[in-house]
């Protein structure tokens, strides 16, 4: 297995885990939990790699230095209030070209899959990019209480523009 860590345009940085298989290999861009990069990423990139399948995670935090305090309920919150929906998203897309730029990458399987937060994101994403296979969504929060400049729609009226399963 391959590990290669990736800067995209803004600052976004994500990690490919590619299985050594000869062939070109469908991938997933994976979106995590509010706590980012962590053990349980690595091991869901080895999974999928087990499995035949590159995989990207996308590092929420590239631009602002670090995991912010999660220590409470608020301050959670607080952190998911921060990341600009925008902003992932643009990450994603960004992440969508690196890997259609890829010969060893099926460019017509690459995938979402998103975890709390990040199973939000799958579903903006399925609402708002073209060319992935499909969106998987992790227990996402499906209606924002309010939406805001940085979480302009919530991922329940997205849905009605799905452009994949």
């Amino acid at each position: 297995m391959n590990s290669t860590t990736t800067s995209m345009q803004g600052g976004s940085a994500g990690s490919v885990f590619k299985d050594a298989a000869g062939d070109p290999s469908p991938a997933v861009i994976i979106l995590p939990a509010v706590a980012g990069l962590n053990s349980y990423i690595d091991r869901m990139s080895d999974s999928l790699a087990g499995q035949g399948y590159a995989s990207v995670a996308l590092d929420y935090y590239a631009r602002s230095g670090g995991v912010p305090d999660l220590g409470d309920r608020a301050k959670i919150m607080a952190a998911v209030a921060s990341l600009s929906d925008r902003d992932v998203l643009a990450d994603v897309a960004a992440n969508v070209e690196f890997l259609k730029s890829r010969p060893d990458i099926d460019s017509r399987r690459i995938s979402v899959m998103g975890f709390c937060v990040g199973g939000s994101f799958a579903i903006l994403a399925a609402s708002e990019i073209e060319g992935l296979a499909c969106a998987i969504a992790f227990y996402g929060t499906i209606r924002y209480g309010e939406t805001s400049d940085r979480k302009p729609v919530s991922p329940h009226d997205a849905a009605q523009n799905l452009k994949c399963p």
